[in-house]
């Protein structure tokens, strides 16, 4: 997940992703993943508001488009 997107906390992940990507993503997790796994995978639309942050700050590269 590192290789895709910022780590949030210990198993939360930001991914700013295009189409190919996320594909690409959804194939690589459905091979490790295991019955006892839960992956789950929120797309963000573009006219969503922007997130509201509390804690420390997180550095995020610029993206275009949204998916969590």
């Amino acid at each position: 997940m590192e290789a895709y997107g910022e780590r949030l906390q210990m198993s939360v992940f930001e991914c700013r992703l295009q189409p190919h990507q996320l594909r690409r993503l959804r194939q690589l997790l459905a091979c490790i993943a295991t019955a006892d796994d839960s992956v789950r995978i929120w797309p963000i639309p573009q006219r969503a508001p922007s997130a509201e942050q509390l804690g420390r700050p997180v550095e995020h590269t610029p993206w275009q488009d949204k998916v969590i």
